[in-house]
């Protein structure tokens, strides 16, 4: 009874982001060249090429450039090790996977293993 209630529950909640909803991208006819500037200004601040920069900035959604160009500062490096200069990255990478091979033999154990 235990285990077919442990499934359930795994099933029940892998099968709750089937439910999500996706809403689409979609650039508006308002035109946000400015605010793409001064988005592309401020990916070059933080480090990007003038190219990188520019090319981000142009994949944003008109929405999306208007409130980096009006906040400039929530804008900030992520994936250039600018919080733990210390670790590499291969190094976190390893880590996330190990966290990952554990969770997964906790659950297998948890489901099948720890019911015999």
């Amino acid at each position: 009874m235990r285990r077919t209630a442990t499934t359930a529950l795994a099933l029940v909640l892998l099968g709750s982001s089937v439910w999500a909803d996706v809403i689409p991208s979609r650039r508006s006819e308002v035109d946000s060249g400015a605010a793409r500037q001064a988005v592309a200004g401020r990916l070059g601040q933080l480090g990007l090429t003038a190219q990188d920069a520019s090319t981000r900035a142009s994949d944003l959604l008109d929405v999306e450039a208007r409130y980096f160009a009006a906040h400039p500062n929530r804008m900030q490096l992520a994936g250039r090790d600018a919080d733990e200069p210390g670790v590499p990255r291969g190094e976190k990478m390893l880590f996330g996977f190990l966290g990952l091979a554990a969770s997964i033999a906790v659950s297998a154990f948890a489901l099948w293993g720890h019911n015999r």
